[in-house]
């Protein structure tokens, strides 16, 4: 059974991975060039998957720019646990809206950073490759829900 650690350091392996939207695999080289990529619901779905927390089967609908945050959720729902903001771990995922939308629309994995801080890491479209940064501002004000998978309940970090 995956812990805690496990999921954290299995999203740590894809950071400086580029982002592509709807990408699903890390770079290779084809032909001499770098290719491959993830977006943050990728992401999810790629630790998700190696975790065991999710069945290989299961991944996000093809969707536009923004992935369908009812969609997100409800694929959240089926397989993790809503929680309190203030219980949040790393570990757990966390839905943020994006400016001018009521929806969620990206995803990370909470992490841990020195100073007992914590951490996210999601792929942004911005920086155009998967990150680590600060759980804080504007990211803070923005969540609208933190998601734990039931399996990691209870295991110490």
């Amino acid at each position: 059974m995956p812990n805690r650690r496990t999921v954290v350091e299995l999203a740590r392996s894809w950071v400086d991975t580029p982002f592509v939207h709807q990408g699903r695999s890390r770079f290779v080289r084809l032909n001499g060039k770098r290719t491959g990529g993830i977006d943050c619901a990728g992401l999810i779905v790629v630790v998700g998957h190696d975790s065991g927390m999710l069945p290989a089967s299961v991944d996000v609908p093809a969707y536009r720019r923004f992935p369908d945050g009812k969609t997100i959720r409800a694929m959240l729902g089926q397989y993790a646990v809503e929680i309190p903001m203030r219980n949040a771990q790393p570990g757990d995922v966390a839905c943020f809206r994006v400016i001018g939308s009521r929806f969620p629309h990206h995803l990370a994995i909470l992490s841990d950073l020195s100073g007992d801080r914590l951490g996210m890491i999601h792929s942004f479209f911005e920086l155009r490759r998967v990150v680590e940064s600060g759980y804080s501002e504007p990211w803070l004000s923005r969540t609208v829900s933190v998601h734990s998978w039931p399996e990691l309940e209870g295991v110490p970090w």
